[in-house]
């Protein structure tokens, strides 16, 4: 995974992650995770047919969830699967840097 791939990967998480969170959780996170926005911002935009059946999963609740970030990843380059093998990783570096609240703030928005 080049450098750009996993700036824009963890955009999206943490950009789900904002969308899932009251403003005081994401600012929890935004202070443990240097230049937050600037992640958030690296990620691709979701096409509006993969954000309709995302949204569309979420209300019939499929918990769509990391799942609706498959088009994210795939114009990265990124294997879906890639997604399920990043929400640890990227959970336990904010509990590194944020301690183990904010790493449950944002393992519990990615769900």
């Amino acid at each position: 995974m080049s450098p750009s791939q996993a700036e824009g990967a963890a955009g999206a998480l943490f950009g789900l992650a904002k969308t899932k969170l009251n403003a005081e959780e994401f600012a929890k996170l935004a202070g443990a995770v240097p230049n937050l926005d600037g992640l958030v911002k690296a990620a691709p935009a979701q096409d509006a047919k993969a954000s309709a059946l995302g949204l569309l999963a979420g209300a019939a609740g499929g918990g769509a969830g990391v799942a609706s970030l498959a088009g994210s990843f795939s114009k990265l380059g990124l294997k879906p699967e890639t997604i399920v093998k990043l929400v640890p990783t990227l959970t336990k570096a904010v509990e590194a840097k944020g301690g183990a609240e904010v790493a449950s703030l944002l393992g519990r928005a990615l769900k």
